[in-house]
This record gives C-alpha cells, structure tokens and sequence, in this order.
C-alpha cells in the first residue's frame, strides 16, 4: 500500500469531514502542532497529502495558497530525523542559503532557534503572513529508526518549531504508538 499523493487529489474522496476539521484547527493561528493519530493503513499519509495539503494550496485559509510544506519522514536519511529535515530544507532554499545537509542538521541539533532563519529566508518573498508548515509522515520512525540521541534533539527542535508563529507542525502517528510518543515528550 501507498499514499494517495497531492497529484490524485481528484480522486482521493470521503474524507471531506476529516479535513474540513483538520482545516478549521489550522486557521487558528495558537494551533501550530497537530498530530493525525489512526491505525496503521488507516489512511493519514493519505488524509493529509491528497486531501489537506492540496486544499491548503487552494487557499482553504486565507493566504494558505502561499505557504510552502516541507514534507519529510523522520528515517529518510537514517537513525537523524534532523538529517531528513536538512534534505529537504537545504532543496527548497535559495542556493545563496545552501548548506551541506549536515552542517544544518548538526546546527539544528545544537541550536534549534535557527530554524526561524531558514524559515525567514524561505518565507522572505512571500505574502505577509505566510507560514511554513512541517510535514513529518510517518512520525512514530521516531521510535523504530531514529538514534535516542538524534530524538532528543529532533523533539527539542518540534518544541522551539510549535511555539514559533511562522511555523505549523503537522504529523501523523500510528495509534500503537501514542503512548510512547506521550512518554518520550515529558
């Protein structure tokens, strides 16, 4: 099995209600962590990438059309969930900001307020009040993939992103794994 992806949006259908509520969480702007907690093939890669973010792209919030998603699934790149985030941020930034992928997973990991640089620097150009939203798939790879070590700073890093107002944190987690991610983020 496969998500359905933001290109067969057309077809992905039933789930109206499902995203019609993740969207009114959205537009309140102190919303900026929301977990899609479900069974596993249940269907929240699917909820979130043919059904969310292609009505975001669509302006389901006002100015939503603008605000760039950067998707990744923590063991992308290994046991460094910071690692997986630094792939993708390093492609969309301008190539002036361009970074060895390391060099900004391990900035991160020490100083995780720098996120809002590379969230500037993205959202530079942008309408006012664009935000950037973080798409982690798949997040309990958190607890099967990832180095404790490198999870210690990917959550402190979520912690600084969640209380930034440039930034929406949006997840999914498998349900047998909520009792966990509970207990590792006390």
């Amino acid at each position: 099995m496969r998500p359905f992806t933001p290109e067969e949006a057309p077809i992905f259908f039933g789930r109206a209600r499902e995203v019609d509520a993740l969207i009114a969480r959205l537009r309140d702007p102190t919303q900026r962590f929301l977990v899609v907690v479900g069974s596993s093939g249940a269907g929240k890669s699917s909820l979130v990438r043919a059904g969310l973010l292609p009505r975001l792209a669509d302006g389901a919030i006002e100015g939503s059309q603008h605000w760039p998603v950067l998707a990744f699934t923590p063991g992308a790149s290994g046991d460094n969930p910071l690692l997986a985030l630094a792939s993708e941020l390093n492609g969309m930034l301008p190539s002036s900001a361009q970074r060895p992928e390391i060099e900004i997973a391990t900035t991160l990991a020490t100083a995780p307020w720098q996120l809002s640089d590379y969230t500037a620097t993205l959202l530079a150009d942008r309408v006012a009040g664009t935000v950037m939203v973080l798409f982690i798939d798949q997040f309990e790879e958190l607890f099967t993939l990832v180095a404790r070590a490198h999870r210690a700073a990917f959550v402190r890093l979520l912690a600084f992103a969640a209380s930034t107002p440039g930034l929406r944190v949006l997840a999914t987690l498998r349900a047998d794994f909520l009792t966990q991610c509970i207990a590792d983020s006390t």
